[in-house]
C-alpha cells in the first residue's frame, strides 16, 4: 500500500521521496527524521560512539560501522548529505564506471565462471586502505540483499500503523521532558504534569467546573498516558539501536561494555558528559527541525524552556500520521489544483 508525504501543498508517494532523498525538505517531513532523533537519545549509542564503535555488542557494533559518529556533525542536514543516499536510498546496482574497485561482469571475462559470487576488479597502484574502504562501500552496495541485482537500501522503514504514528512525537517530548525534569533541582513534575504541559491526553485536561471524582479520574487518566509514552520511547530506543524503526519489540539487554568501558560510562553520566544542562537546546539545533536557528546555548535549560522547545516539533509537517483515506483527497486535491480542467 502507498505511503504519501506532503510537499509544498501535493502529496507524492514515498518512493518519490527515496528518489529524492537528500532533500532535508522530505526529510523533515518522513519519519526517518524521527529515526535520527531517536537514535540520538539512546545513552549506549552515544558511547558506542565514544568508543569508536568499542562494544561488546556486535550489533549495536554495526550500526555504528552504518551510522558512525552522529554527534560529530552540528546538523541534522551535514550528516544526511554524507550518510542519507547510502543507508537509505535505492542502491545502485553495480558501482559507477569511474570507480576504481568495481564489479566484473561475467560477459566481459574472457571464460566463464560460476562462483556464486561477486568477481572484484582492483587496480594495481591502489594504496591498502583506500582499496578496503572502496571495498567495503562495494559489498554494501552489492551483498546486503544476498544477491546482485536487487535494488534495496541498507534500511527500511518498518510498518506502523498509520494512527500509532502520533505516538513517535509524543514519546519524543515525555521522554525528553521527563529527562530534563529529572536534571532540574527545582522542578517536582510528576507523569501527571508532565502529560498536561504536552497535552498528552487533550480530553483529560483538568477544567475548573470538573467534580472531585472527576478530576482524579483525569488525573489517573494522564498519568497513564505518560506512562505508556515514556514506555514506548523506551522501546523506540531499544529497537533504533539495532537498526529496527519504527519498532516496539521486547529487546533481550545484552552485555555491551567491559569493567573499565562501564567505569567510564558511570563517570560520564556523573559528569553529564551527554545530557549536559543544555542539551534538550542543542538536541533542537541539531535537528532543526523548523530550519530555523533562534535558541539560546550554553546555559542551564528551564522545564518551562523545555516545554516551549518540544511543543516546536508540534509544529512540523507530519503527513504520514494522516490516514490514507486524507493522503489520497490530498493528493487528488493537489492535481486538480494543477489541472483544473478535470
Amino acid at each position: 500500500m502507498p505511503k504519501w508525504v506532503q510537499n509544498s501543498g501535493g502529496w507524492i508517494s514515498e518512493q518519490e521521496v527515496l528518489k529524492n532523498i537528500t532533500n532535508p525538505r522530505l526529510l523533515r517531513c518522513s519519519q526517518l527524521f524521527w529515526w535520527i532523533a531517536y537514535l540520538r537519545l539512546s545513552e549506549d549509542y552515544w558511547w558506542c560512539c565514544q568508543q569508536r564503535g568499542d562494544t561488546q555488542d556486535l550489533q549495536l557494533q554495526n550500526i555504528y560501522q552504518c551510522f558512525g559518529d552522529i554527534y560529530a556533525f552540528d546538523r541534522l542536514d551535514q550528516w544526511w548529505a554524507v550518510n542519507a543516499e547510502r543507508l537509505f536510498g535505492q542502491m545502485e546496482t553495480h558501482c559507477r564506471s569511474g570507480d576504481p574497485v568495481s564489479v566484473v561482469q561475467s560477459a566481459d571475462l574472457t571464460h566463464q565462471l560460476d562462483l556464486g559470487g561477486l568477481i572484484v576488479r582492483i587496480p594495481d597502484g591502489l594504496s591498502t586502505d583506500s582499496a578496503l574502504v572502496q571495498l567495503k562501500l562495494l559489498l554494501d552496495k552489492n551483498l546486503v540483499s544476498k544477491r546482485l541485482g536487487r535494488q534495496s537500501p541498507l534500511f527500511q522503514l518498518l510498518d506502523y500503523p498509520t494512527k500509532s504514528r502520533r505516538r513517535l512525537l509524543t514519546a519524543y517530548q515525555t521522554w525528553c521532558l521527563s529527562k530534563l525534569v529529572r536534571q532540574s533541582h527545582d522542578c517536582r513534575w510528576r507523569l501527571y504534569e508532565i502529560g498536561v504541559s504536552l497535552r498528552l491526553s487533550p480530553r483529560n485536561l483538568p477544567d475548573k467546573t470538573d467534580s472531585q471524582q472527576r478530576a482524579r479520574f483525569k488525573q489517573s487518566c494522564t498519568r497513564v498516558t505518560t506512562q505508556q509514552n515514556l514506555a514506548d520511547a523506551a522501546l523506540l530506543i531499544a529497537n533504533v539501536e539495532l537498526g529496527r524503526f519504527p519498532g516496539k519489540a521486547a529487546v533481550t539487554a545484552t552485555p555491551r561494555w567491559s569493567v573499565a568501558q562501564q567505569r567510564d560510562l558511570e563517570a560520564a553520566r556523573r559528569d553529564c558528559l551527554r545530557f549536559r544542562p543544555d542539551w534538550l537546546v542543542r538536541e533542537f539545533e541539531f535537528l532543526d527541525p523548523l530550519q530555523q536557528r533562534r535558541l539560546s546555548v550554553d546555559r542551564q535549560t528551564t522545564v518551562a524552556d523545555g516545554v516551549a522547545i518540544l511543543t516546536e516539533y508540534a509544529n512540523m509537517d507530519f503527513p504520514f500520521m494522516a490516514s490514507q483515506k486524507a493522503a489520497r483527497a490530498g493528493r487528488h486535491s493537489a492535481s486538480l489544483a494543477v489541472n483544473p480542467a478535470r
